[in-house]
């Protein structure tokens, strides 16, 4: 990996990941973050995520996906990547980060 690289989870992906129910599943994402994964710091603002989230809806019906795009922005974060595809089929050209899929990522680091 490039130096330039590193991963971090927003609150929100923190919260969707701790309701998985299956006990494996939940370790197993547990045990991968606390592997690679930090927390970013500082959090964002939550009125202005929430505010962020309030325009992003007229684009994608998903709120959380909103949510994750606006803790993204507000905190610096400069590429968000994502397995969901209606994610990226409707937030791109809204987005203020580059927003991308996993192997999008390593082609484009060269990875």
């Amino acid at each position: 990996m490039p130096n330039e690289s590193c991963f971090h989870y927003l609150p929100t992906v923190e919260a969707e990941y701790q309701r998985i129910s299956d006990p494996a599943k939940l370790d197993n994402h547990v045990s991968w973050v606390l592997r690679h994964i930090s927390c970013v710091m500082p959090l964002p603002d939550s009125k202005a995520v929430q505010a962020r989230v309030s325009q992003l809806l007229e684009f994608h019906s998903g709120e959380n996906d909103c949510k994750i795009l606006a803790e993204s922005e507000l905190t610096e974060i400069e590429t968000l990547i994502t397995c969901d595809t209606r994610f990226l089929k409707h937030l791109p050209s809204k987005a203020r980060v580059r927003l991308c899929s996993p192997s999008e990522y390593w082609d484009w680091m060269s990875v």
